[in-house]
C-alpha cells in the first residue's frame, strides 16, 4: 500500500563504479553497505518500465552523495550504499511518465517505484510562446526563448514537453516525498496538505534537459484536487527538492473563480504543489509481534481521510512511536516492517494528543489489499470469499455487511467515491481458493472507466491489478490466493468480468444486511481533473 520513490546518493569514493553515468550493472557494495533493489513500474497497471532513469541522494556524516542508474529490461536496478546513509531519496523518471520520488531507509531493501503516466506529451518550438493545454485549460503558459540547458545554452531545435497532473486526493502516494517542508527561519519540519500538483519536464531529441533561464518565468495552473473541501482563495506554492526530499515554498497561487484550478508564476520547473501548512497532533503507541515482543524500525503511517496528506515515522528500539496527524480530522493509521503488516485503524483527532490504548500487532503472513477508484461510480465494493471449513463445504464472505470473518477484515469501507477500501487477511487457515473481487454497487459509470485500481501487499511484494478489457459487468474478478495442503500460497490473476453471483461468493451472504445492485444515476461533478484522468488512464 505504500509505494516508495527512490533516489540514492552515493560517493565515488565509497563505491567502485563510475559516478554520473547511467549503468545497468549491479554496484558492488562497499564495506558495511546495503543494496537497494529498485523496480520501476506503471502506477496504474503494474507494468515494468525499462529504461527509467534513477537518481539516489543520501546524507552521510553531513555530506550529500549521489549516484544514478537506468533500469534494465525487467525494470530493475540494484544500487549499493553505506548502511549509515541517512535521508535517502530515490528519484525516478521515464519517457511517457512523470517524475516521482520516495524517501526510504537502508533497511528498505526492495523498493517498488511507481511512476504515473504523463497526461500530455508535446513537441514545440521554444523560440515562440507556447501553451501546454489539457481539456481546454492552459496548464503551463511559456514565454518565447525562455529555456536553457544545464550549461546555459539555448535549444537549437524543438524541445519535447511531458506534463503530468497529480491528484493526491485519490491517493497520497502519487505525491513525491512525505508531505514535509522545513521552516526557513526555525528549521522545524512542518506538514502540508495538498490541493493539487503538476509535474513538467522538457528535453530535446538527444535527451538533454531544459529549464527556465534566469529572470524567466512561466504561468502554471494546477487543477484543484477532486476531493478538496474548502480550498483557500490564495495558497502557498511548493516545489519538491530532489536533493533534500522536502517541499520548498516559493510563491503563491490564486484559486480561479470557478474553483477549477490554482494559478501562479514560477521561475523553474519540477513538481509544483498547491499546499497549506496545518496544525497537527501526535498519536503515540507501540508495535509488537504476535508473541508480544517489541518491534523496532517498522514504518508507521497516517493518511488523511478528509484531507490530502500523510505522515511517516519509524518505531523506536522499544517498539514505541509518535506520529503526526492533522488536528480535528480523520486519519488512517497503519504499520509495516520486516515482521509483517498491521491492520488499518481509523482515528478521529481533535486538539489533544492521542495515546493508543493497546499496541499495534504486526502479522507476519498478512496480506493487505487496497481498492481505489475515481469519482464515478461513487460506490465500489470489496468482496472477499473462500473456504470456511477444512472440508470445503462451507464458505465465508467479507463485504460491507460482514466486515469481519475469521482471519479477514474489511478495515476501511468507502461509499462516496475514490476509496480507499482496505482489506487485511492475517492468514489462510484452510486449503482452497480465496478470491478477491470488486462489485459495482452504485453510479452511472463502470468499474473500468472509473478507473479502478487494486494494490496487493503480500510478504513484501506489491502487485497492481487493473480492470480487464472487454465489456464491463458489475463484477470484476481480480485475483485468487490458492492455498495447497501444506499451506503454501500462490497468487493467481483472475482478470475477468464475472456475474453478480460470483461477486457474492457463489450465492453466499448473511441473511441480513444484503443489498441489491442499484441503478441509481450518479450526478457527476464538473472538473477538468476528473476528465483528464478518465480520458488518459485505462484507455483500452
Amino acid at each position: 500500500m505504500f509505494n516508495p520513490k527512490v533516489v540514492a546518493l552515493i560517493s565515488c569514493s565509497l563505491v567502485l563504479s563510475a559516478c554520473g553515468d547511467s549503468s545497468n550493472d549491479t554496484v558492488e557494495p562497499a564495506e558495511s553497505s546495503a543494496t537497494l533493489n529498485i523496480q520501476s513500474k506503471n502506477y496504474f497497471t503494474g507494468d515494468l518500465i525499462e529504461g527509467a532513469s534513477i537518481s539516489i541522494s543520501s546524507t552521510i556524516n553531513g555530506s550529500t552523495f549521489t549516484n544514478t542508474g537506468t533500469t534494465d529490461e525487467n525494470g530493475e536496478l540494484n544500487i549499493a550504499l553505506p548502511e549509515d546513509a541517512q535521508r535517502i531519496i530515490v528519484n525516478g523518471d521515464a519517457d511517457g511518465y512523470g517524475e516521482y520520488s520516495v524517501i526510504v531507509t537502508s533497511d528498505d531493501q526492495n523498493i517498488d517505484l511507481f511512476l504515473q503516466p504523463s497526461n500530455l506529451e508535446s513537441s514545440f518550438d521554444p523560440s515562440t510562446a507556447f501553451n501546454l493545454e489539457l481539456s481546454g485549460l492552459s496548464i503551463v503558459s511559456l514565454p518565447a526563448n525562455a529555456f536553457v540547458d544545464e550549461n546555459g545554452d539555448s535549444p537549437t531545435g524543438n524541445i519535447n514537453a511531458e506534463l503530468t497532473i497529480i491528484d493526491p486526493s485519490t491517493d497520497p502516494e502519487l505525491m513525491p516525498g512525505n508531505f514535509e517542508t522545513i521552516d526557513a527561519t526555525t528549521g522545524d519540519i512542518g506538514l502540508i496538505e495538498s490541493f493539487g500538483a503538476i509535474n513538467a519536464t522538457f528535453n530535446d531529441a538527444e535527451g538533454n534537459s531544459y529549464n527556465l533561464a534566469d529572470n524567466q518565468t512561466a504561468t502554471i495552473r494546477i487543477p484543484l484536487a477532486t476531493g478538496s473541501t474548502n480550498p483557500p482563495a490564495t495558497i502557498p506554492l511548493y516545489h519538491f527538492n530532489e536533493e533534500t526530499g522536502y517541499w520548498d515554498q516559493e510563491g503563491t497561487a490564486t484559486l480561479s473563480a470557478d474553483q477549477a484550478y490554482y494559478e501562479g508564476t514560477v521561475s523553474h520547473f519540477s513538481t509544483w504543489n498547491a499546499d497549506s501548512l496545518y496544525e497537527s497532533v501526535q498519536i503515540s503507541g507501540c508495535l509488537q509481534d504476535q508473541l508480544g515482543s517489541a518491534v523496532s524500525n517498522a514504518r508507521i503511517q497516517t493518511q488523511g481521510v478528509d484531507y490530502s496528506g500523510q505522515a511517516i515515522t519509524y518505531s523506536n528500539t522499544d517498539g514505541t512511536f509518535s506520529i503526526s496527524a492533522k488536528s480535528d480530522a480523520t486519519v488512517f493509521l497503519s504499520a509495516f516492517g520486516a515482521n509483517g503488516l498491521s491492520r488499518t485503524t481509523t482515528i478521529s483527532t481533535d486538539q489533544q494528543d492521542i495515546v493508543q490504548d493497546a499496541c499495534i500487532t504486526l502479522e507476519p503472513g498478512a496480506a493487505v489489499v487496497t481498492l481505489t477508484w475515481g469519482e464515478n461510480p461513487n460506490d465500489l465494493d470489496t468482496q472477499f470469499f473462500g473456504p470456511d471449513s477444512a472440508e470445503g463445504d462451507d464458505s465465508f464472505l467479507v463485504y460491507y455487511g460482514n466486515k469481519i470473518d475469521g482471519n479477514a477484515w474489511l478495515d476501511v469501507d468507502d461509499v462516496s467515491s475514490y476509496g480507499p477500501e482496505v482489506t487485511t487477511i492475517s492468514s489462510f487457515p484452510y486449503a482452497g481458493r480465496y478470491s478477491y473481487a470488486v462489485k459495482h454497487f452504485s453510479g452511472s459509470s463502470d468499474i473500468a472507466a472509473s478507473p479502478a485500481r487494486v494494490e496487493l501487499d503480500y510478504l513484501g511484494d506489491i502487485q497492481i491489478f487493473s480492470p480487464p478489457t472487454g465489456e464491463a459487468s458489475l463484477c470484476w474478478g481480480v485475483f485468487d490466493f490458492v492455498v495447497d495442503d501444506q499451506g503454501e500460497v500462490t497468487i493467481e490473476t483472475n482478470g475477468t468480468w464475472e456475474s453478480d453471483s460470483y461477486c457474492n461468493g457463489n450465492e453466499y451472504a448473511t441473511s441480513t444486511n444484503t443489498r441489491s445492485l442499484s441503478n441509481t444515476v450518479y450526478e457527476e461533478k464538473s472538473g477538468i481533473l476528473e476528465e483528464m484522468i478518465n480520458n488518459k488512464y485505462y484507455v483500452k
